[in-house]
């Protein structure tokens, strides 16, 4: 008879790649005991119940119990984690003096995702920066494009109005 060797699940986790999604997984190859395995997760996965791999995942604690034909089991723990959500929030927008001035502006903070980021503006007349904080801007609407180094993107539009003009 060989030595006896304790179940082993030899976990790959794969951590949620954008803040909010859940993207991670937990595959395990495991080996030890007699065979034959069964899988439980706790808790229960969006996809992989009763298999060795668990995807779909959310940031969270994660509970594998791996038994054997022998009816010996042994249960791992995992943690997916995850990087803080990508966020913009629009801090001012300035309007422009009259229709046909570039003097608008839009003040935005981007913080959260995975550094770097880079940061894409369009808007009218082919307009584009990579600024967070934009000035002689005339009226229209602007869209600022954010993505960070896993890919996550967040997509922000505002609009410059130009103040009345009165004739």
């Amino acid at each position: 008879i060989l030595p006896f060797s304790p179940i082993a699940d030899n976990a790959d986790v794969t951590e949620v790649l954008c803040g909010g999604e859940c993207s991670g997984a937990i595959i395990t190859a495991p080996s030890g005991g007699v065979g034959g395995y069964t899988f439980t997760w706790d808790p229960e996965p969006p996809n992989g119940q009763g298999t060795m791999e668990a995807t779909g995942l959310c940031a969270g604690d994660y509970s594998l119990t791996i038994t054997d034909l022998a009816g010996c089991e042994d249960t791992f723990e995992h943690v997916i984690g995850e990087p803080p959500a990508l966020v913009v929030v629009v801090d001012g927008v300035a309007p422009a003096s009259c229709a046909d001035a570039s003097d608008g502006g839009i003040t935005t903070t981007v913080s959260g995702g995975t550094p770097p980021l880079s940061i894409a503006w369009t808007g009218p007349a082919g307009f584009t920066s990579d600024q967070a904080v934009l000035t002689a801007l005339m009226p229209g609407v602007y869209t600022q494009v954010v993505v960070d180094a896993n890919g996550c993107e967040r997509t922000t539009v505002v609009e410059v109005d130009a103040l009345s003009t009165v004739v």
